[in-house]
């Protein structure tokens, strides 16, 4: 019977490498930020403009979901680029836009499996959703169809799942913490654990 090794990772060094992350691309962060802050509000203002006219809202709410999709993207490959030491570029944010198909029916597909699984019961979607939540990672670092991205996903984390978990508990504290900041603390401890996951994500993958 083979056995899967737990992967050797501190949660602490993991959320302190992330943070440095943050604080050493600052100003690319910030313009992340405005670019998304920029599309909810265009979002916005046309829902309220077109309010009336269906046919207008929905096209406009498609469009938003598409770009909002790209920059999600763009986002994680920022993400991977940055923790591997290469150079960032702006541009990225809205340049992969090729991966935008199997991204978005991955999420599709995640999203049903795990919201059946906490219909039938609470923990088989806590079970599912931290099980495949790397696979947005894989889907932009390997650049793999939806199907072979959520296997492979599956992949990384299994015999691992109590570890992920409790890591994944680790950055919902840390977020909390940020929240009660006013809310404030959420700019820095939400791109710190992302930062922290791709730390994670990156670590699993060398270990398979």
């Amino acid at each position: 019977m083979n056995m899967v090794a737990k992967v050797d990772f501190s949660k602490r060094e993991l959320i302190r490498k992330g943070w440095g992350k943050v604080k050493e691309h600052a100003h690319l962060l910030i313009k992340i930020l405005l670019a998304f802050i920029g599309l909810s509000i265009v979002s916005s203002i046309i829902n309220v403009a077109f309010e009336e006219v269906m046919a207008v809202a929905l096209l406009a709410s498609i469009v938003v979901t598409i770009v909002q999709t790209v920059f999600e993207i763009g986002l994680i490959k920022i993400g991977l680029d940055i923790i591997e030491n290469k150079k960032p570029n702006f541009k990225d944010l809205y340049s992969n836009y090729t991966l935008f198909l199997p991204f978005f029916l991955t999420s599709i597909i995640l999203g049903i499996i795990i919201i059946v699984g906490f219909i039938l019961l609470i923990i088989p979607g806590i079970y599912l959703a931290v099980r495949y939540q790397f696979t947005s990672f894989v889907i932009v670092d390997k650049k793999l169809s939806y199907w072979t991205a959520i296997k492979k996903a599956g992949e990384l984390t299994k015999g691992r799942w109590m570890q992920i978990f409790l890591f994944d508990l680790a950055l919902i504290g840390l977020n909390l913490l940020g929240l009660l900041a006013l809310g404030i603390g959420l700019l820095l401890t939400i791109p710190t654990s992302f930062f922290a996951s791709v730390y994670l994500y990156r670590r699993l993958a060398s270990s398979n």
